[in-house]
């Protein structure tokens, strides 16, 4: 019995020693590296010319911005609507792009009422705090995946009325509830 104890405590002495060992040489290898010279390689391109300027100039686009606050709707507790950017839109080349920050966790979507006008570009910047949840709009075609890390989701308003909007994915007991309703104007 006590040579089986002492056989065991010197393996497990025998596997530190050797972790300690790995360790000092992967720190040896470490100090090598930062010593080591470094040589750069600078690939070169092959000489092409460039286009001769012309004198027509291309138009800037016109952009005009502006800010509307979001309201919440959505009854998320400790977060509110207020700890997103606010709603901006900007008038590019004449077509108006409504930027939405937006956020979601189980069961939630904030907020849960957007408005937008017909014919705006839409872009939601959805922060997800938890699991996947796709973004579904059926009566306008959209499905777009929101992974844990967020995602933008682009789409023009083609059509006025109001459309609901939820979660595709199942993603719990309250994923029934989790909807939202956006109204185009």
């Amino acid at each position: 019995m006590w040579k089986g104890i002492v056989l065991a405590i010197g393996l497990l002495a025998i596997m530190e020693g050797l972790s300690w060992y790995a360790l000092g040489l992967n720190k040896v290898d470490e100090e090598v590296k930062e010593k080591a010279p470094v040589k750069e390689t600078v690939k070169e391109e092959p000489q092409t010319e460039l286009p001769t300027p012309t004198s027509e100039k291309t138009p800037e686009p016109e952009v005009t911005t502006s800010e509307e606050s979001q309201e919440d709707t959505s009854g998320m507790g400790s977060a509110s609507s207020s700890d997103y950017p606010k709603i901006t839109t900007e008038v590019v080349n004449g077509r108006t792009e409504r930027t939405i920050h937006m956020g979601v966790r189980k069961w939630v979507w904030e907020p849960s009422t957007l408005r937008v006008r017909q014919g705006e570009l839409v872009r939601l910047v959805i922060h997800n705090a938890d699991v996947r949840h796709p973004l579904v709009i059926p009566d306008l075609g959209i499905e777009a995946d929101v992974p844990p890390e967020g995602a933008v989701v682009e789409f023009e308003a083609k059509k006025k009325g109001s459309f609901h909007f939820l979660c595709g994915t199942y993603c719990g007991v309250g994923h029934a509830e989790m909807q939202g309703t956006l109204i185009v104007e």
